[in-house]
Order: C-alpha cells, then structure tokens, then sequence
C-alpha cells in the first residue's frame, strides 16, 4: 500500500516527440538482486551478444535523436546509459550494483531506453519537472567529483528551496538525465523509496509500449522488498501528473 507523499512530475521540452515512463516504488531495499532478477539478467546480457534487431536497432538511434537539442551532441561520452549497458554487456562487464539499480538496468538493456532511478528521500520535494538543462548547468555524479556538462541536455529537476538566496522563490535544481544521474540522489544503503523516468522518443514507440515497460520495471522493483509497492504511468509531452495516491 502506497502510504508515503506523491510525487508531482512535469514534462517541459521544446519539442513533442519525447515521451516519460515513471515509475515509483515504495517499501523497497537496495539489497543484492534476488535469483529471479539476476536470471533475467544473465539471459538478456546473453541475448545482447548477437546484433540487436531492427527495432530495437532503430530504437536505440531515436534515443540519441531526442538528446540532439540546442549545442548538446549525443556522442562519445555524452551517449545515453543504454547504450554504454549494451558495450559493457557484450563485453562481459555488465554491472551489478543493488536490485533496485539492476532493475533499471535490466529494462533498459532489454529494451534499449535510457533510464533514471533517484532516492525519493533525498530529493529535497516531491515536485520534478524534466526541461533542458540551462547554459552553464552542471552536476557532481561520481564519488570522485567529475562533473557533467547539463547545458541543452534533457534533465530532471527538483524544486529545492535550499538552492536559492530567496527561500520563498524555491529553484529547479538538475538530479538526473538519460546520461549520467546526479551523485545527491543516487541509490544507497537506506534506500526505500524511489522514482524512475523512462525516456522515450514518441516516433519509435507507442505509449501503450511505454507503459508496457514502466510496469516491467515496477514489476521488478516490487521484488525488491518484502512489504513494497508501486505506481507507474505514461508522461506525454506538455502534461503534469501524480504518482503514489493509494486507491
């Protein structure tokens, strides 16, 4: 049962091709991946080994598309995750990192999205809005200090008031993109609630295919806790929508 505050996510960017899976789960751990988990895995690791198909193919090119805004460039290091999950899978290096992380990996490799996953509780509100980020903007998303370059880039942000000289005029602070997610709301230890962004580009995949993979990934994350439970949703271009009202 859902019990926790909902989560209030917007979709602002200036085109109408792109498209949110969200996801929330509740009630988690971010223990090991649990056998069933780590089987789908393995087979879909063995799976990527051959050439992916044409339509999976073509979906992995219109990921990088959608990333193409303004100055930012979807090459070299600036590739969706997808991407670098289907190089380290081919190379024998597929991470393992907790069941809340491989999950997300999982769905995305399978059906090559880049995809977020944030600690709810260390986001400092329940509001996001995903826009491009601004000229200059930047975040911290390693524990060695590198920093990633956000500017045009399509970034969640969280309404913070801590980051603003005038606390009655909260800021949107940047804490994930289909890149690299920000270190301050990663995953740890204490993980129990999370959200996950889907990101899709509308010309190569439905939004019945959308919320398809959103309730995979809830599916998986459900098992990542004995007493969990999730929410999940499609978020089209220009909407806001809720998540975590128990019904």
């Amino acid at each position: 049962m859902l019990g926790a505050v909902p989560i209030e996510v917007s979709l602002d960017l200036p085109r109408d091709d792109v498209a949110l899976g969200l996801v929330l789960a509740e009630g988690v751990t971010a223990s090991a991946a649990g056998p069933s988990l780590r089987a789908a895995i393995d087979e879909c690791v063995r799976q990527r080994h051959a050439e992916l198909s044409p339509e999976l193919d073509a979906r992995r090119k219109a990921c990088r598309d959608i990333l193409r805004n303004g100055s930012y460039k979807p090459t070299g290091r600036g590739k969706p995750a997808n991407e670098y999950l289907l190089r380290a899978a081919r190379e024998g290096t597929f991470p393992s990192i907790n069941g809340l992380v491989d999950s997300n990996n999982l769905v995305s490799l399978e059906h090559m999205v880049p995809i977020s996953v944030w600690d709810l509780d260390l986001s400092p509100s329940p509001r996001f809005k995903f826009t491009l980020g601004a000229p200059g903007e930047s975040y911290v998303f390693n524990q060695a200090g590198q920093e990633l370059a956000l500017t045009d880039l399509i970034c969640g942000h969280v309404l913070d008031a801590d980051h603003t000289p005038n606390a009655s005029e909260a800021a949107w602070v940047p804490i994930v993109n289909p890149i690299k997610d920000c270190l301050r709301t990663k995953t740890t230890a204490s993980t129990t609630r999370v959200a996950a962004a889907l990101y899709c580009p509308l010309g190569q995949v439905s939004a019945e295919a959308i919320e398809s993979m959103a309730a995979e990934l809830a599916g998986w994350l459900s098992t990542c806790g004995e007493s969990s439970a999730t929410d999940h949703a499609v978020l089209l271009p220009d909407q806001t929508l809720s998540l975590g009202h128990d019904s």
